[in-house]
């Protein structure tokens, strides 16, 4: 009798433990379960995604005009290198322009010494003329009295013949000197017409040039008309640019509400728990090759779609290949598994006594709201989700909602 009360105490025992624990999983999962149907989470859950879609739509065009913005800037420093080359070109042109106006000057310069030259030997060829002309007739007229005068005159033979070379010498030079001047005359006149020739190509050469430097003067206007059209366009992009990014900051100053939405969220989460800290202390939430922390904890200042940003980090990235797995640091619920206009996809699981821990900027979720997790089960996939510059795991730690430094608190250690 005594046994078989014993047997029935066991089998009591044994029932009411099996039955506790059922109730302890049933409530567990009644827990999960509320916190995803939660209208406070539903809530969340709608104002991420409407954030999510006006980030994405403000992304999408900041980075057509942003892209808008460098080709036209591309476009108009184009302009301006045709521009300066035009107006090198135009200098140059107008060198030569100045050049040519002097050798042209200079030309002009010879010609009318050549012309003053000219018209004294001209001068002097008709002096000589005259000269010589008035010589040969009065020659001619007195030719027998001059002969007579000559013989009679002279005191011998020597003297006549001396006489009649001194006669004949004076034709001939005077004939040689005409002859010079004639020639000097025809040399002079020879040069002029070489001088007048250079000067005609000169001018014709200087009325190329001058058509060139029109062309280029009316090249250089077009350059200019559009470069300004294309100036006026970097600004209106420019403007367009700032009131986009200003929606941006709107959007990100939004982002920061959903994050103290998130925080209160998770406190409330926490409380509704009702379940103490699991224990234990926490694993790296990566392979122990994966060591590397990119960003720390606490202020940093980086440059996220060309805008520089000074910002609070709440936690620490750990850096690598998309598709690196992610695990759970410490035994716990999901109670978080969604899609952040900030985080991307990411992951909260509650540990109990008010600590948990968030998993951001996945590229896949493995676990869902509800699910329960032990440590170092495979539960994320590193990705390059949400606001981010390259693939990376953003670790957070949370006690009672607000956030502290995994490393510094002692909560994980980065491997050696």
């Amino acid at each position: 009798m005594n046994k078989m009360r014993k047997l029935l105490c066991i089998c009591l025992a044994a029932l009411t433990v099996a039955a506790g624990a059922a109730f302890a999983v049933a409530a567990a999962t009644t827990s999960a379960t509320q916190f995803a149907d939660n209208k406070d989470v539903i809530a969340y859950q709608e104002s991420i995604k409407e954030l999510e879609a006006k980030q994405k739509d403000l992304k999408d065009k900041l980075k057509n005009v942003q892209n808008d913005r460098y080709t036209a800037q591309q476009k108009s420093a184009y302009y301006n290198e045709l521009i300066l080359s035009t107006e090198k070109k135009i200098e140059t042109a107008q060198n030569l322009l100045d050049a040519l106006t002097v050798q042209i000057g200079e030309k002009e310069n010879a010609i009318a010494e050549k012309e003053v030259e000219i018209t004294e030997k001209t001068a002097e060829v008709n002096t000589t003329r005259e000269k010589f002309l008035l010589m040969i007739r009065a020659q001619y007229e007195s030719e027998n009295t001059d002969a007579l005068s000559v013989v009679v005159g002279a005191d011998d033979m020597s003297d006549l013949l001396s006489r009649v070379e001194n006669a004949a010498n004076l034709l001939s030079y005077n004939s040689k000197l005409l002859e010079k001047f004639k020639t000097e005359k025809q040399q002079l006149e020879d040069m002029k017409n070489v001088l007048e020739s250079t000067k005609a190509e000169l001018e014709s050469t200087k009325a190329e040039q001058e058509t060139y430097a029109e062309e280029l003067l009316k090249e250089q206007s077009a350059l200019e008309e559009q470069k300004g059209d294309s100036d006026r366009y970097v600004a209106s992009l420019r403007k367009t640019e700032a009131q986009i990014t200003a929606e941006y900051e709107a959007a990100r100053k939004a982002e920061d509400e959903e994050n103290a939405r998130l925080e209160n969220l998770l406190k409330q989460l926490a409380k509704a728990s009702q379940s103490d800290y699991v224990g234990g202390k926490f694993i790296w939430p990566c392979d122990l090759s994966v060591k590397r922390i990119s960003s720390g904890y606490g202020y940093r200042t980086y440059y996220i779609y060309g805008k520089k940003v000074t910002d609070f980090h709440r936690g620490i990235d750990i850096p690598s290949a998309v598709g690196t797995d992610i695990y759970a640091a410490q035994t716990g619920k999901v109670v978080i598994a969604t899609k952040h206009s900030s985080y991307g996809n990411y992951i909260v699981v509650d540990h109990g006594g008010g600590i948990s821990t968030l998993y951001a900027h996945c590229s896949k979720l493995l676990v869902s709201v509800g699910d329960t997790v032990k440590q170092g089960d495979h539960i994320a996939e590193m990705g390059a989700t949400g606001n981010v510059t390259g693939p990376h795991l953003h670790f957070e730690v949370r006690v009672d909602g607000k956030i502290q430094d995994p490393i510094a608190n002692g909560w994980v250690v980065q491997p050696k």
